[in-house]
């Protein structure tokens, strides 16, 4: 009996699992279409937008110390908003909306530089957006499957504070880790192909 319990509530852990990755993916789908559905005044105006955001960047006297502190400042305020959507009831609804968002994004983003400028574009936006958003993708799937597990009785009756609370930790370090990436592994490969785009 309890084995068949388990399945059934790993089935439905599964299934979740899986929603969360098929609204990330439909939040890129939707963001391409967005993208490629803007007029061409909307698209000339991101576009001068753009160009000066580049320019801002490729003059911009901040150090990288103070665009790392700036970096995890961001990144730990996304990490306080999910770590209390797991202590809510029916958190991961909202985490579902963030996944479907950050898809949103990333699909809208990569559509318009690609619209914008072919592969180059592509190019940019793909080396200098992927690396960091992978992690803070993981730790917001992580804390995800946290919240799913502990909403089905056979792991609440095994599941305290205190794990929660180190897995909380440990999506800090790879906050940080992935603010690390951004600030220095993300720009390097971005101040290297921003030529790209002039």
């Amino acid at each position: 009996m309890r084995k068949k319990r388990r399945r059934n509530f790993n089935k439905i852990n599964i299934k979740s699992y899986y929603l969360f990755l098929i609204l990330f993916v439909l939040g890129i789908l939707v963001g391409t279409i967005l993208a490629n559905s803007i007029s061409d005044y909307q698209n000339l105006a991101l576009a001068e937008y753009l160009n000066k955001s580049i320019s801002d960047i490729t003059t911009s006297s901040f150090s990288n110390t103070e665009l790392l502190l700036q970096n995890i400042y961001g990144n730990l305020k996304f990490l306080l908003i999910i770590s209390i959507l797991g202590l809510i009831q029916f958190g991961y609804i909202g985490i579902l909306a963030f996944a479907f968002t950050k898809g949103l994004v990333f699909g809208f983003t990569e559509a318009f530089f690609t619209i914008s400028y072919g592969v180059r574009g592509t190019l940019f936006c793909f080396t200098s957006y992927l690396f960091h958003s992978i992690i803070i993708l993981f730790v917001t799937f992580i804390i995800f499957k946290s919240i799913v597990e502990k909403d089905s009785k056979y792991i609440k009756q095994r599941q305290d504070k205190m794990e929660y609370f180190i897995l909380v930790i440990i999506s800090i370090v790879l906050i940080i880790l992935a603010s690390v990436i951004e600030t220095y592994v993300s720009a390097y490969i971005s101040d290297q192909l921003i030529f790209l785009l002039k």
